[in-house]
């Protein structure tokens, strides 16, 4: 019983998936700004919307945060992919769950979905 995973489509970059007999990696490489760059980016504009909602600030003092931010958004790429669970034979009211987690090149857990699959 094997879940299939499958990379159907993308807007661009290299993605590639790789099974390493624990879990199932998704690698993606393409233009865009560095790991680095985009935590710093976000972490000014989480501080920028802190300081305008406390009233410290207007947003015009962080033009250039948000113009930041929006150029990092030019650089996302969408990818499709097809999950294909085993026959799980679940009764009415058994569940069993997927775990998909973002793990960044450096190890750091980036966030992540908990699929709930019921019968």
């Amino acid at each position: 019983r094997e879940m299939r995973f499958e990379h159907v489509s993308g807007d661009r970059g290299n993605v590639s998936l790789k099974h390493d007999g624990r879990a199932l990696r998704f690698l993606s490489s393409g233009d865009g700004p560095s790991l680095s760059d985009q935590k710093e980016i976000a972490a000014l504009r989480e501080n920028a919307l802190k300081a305008i909602t406390s009233g410290e600030a207007k947003p015009a003092t962080f033009k250039d945060v948000f113009a930041a931010h929006r150029k990092l958004g030019r650089s996302t790429a969408r990818d499709t992919f097809l999950m294909e669970t085993p026959k799980l034979r679940l009764a009415e009211g058994e569940a069993s769950a997927v775990n998909l987690q973002i793990i960044s090149s450096l190890g750091e857990l980036l966030g992540g979905i908990t699929l709930l699959l019921t019968g």
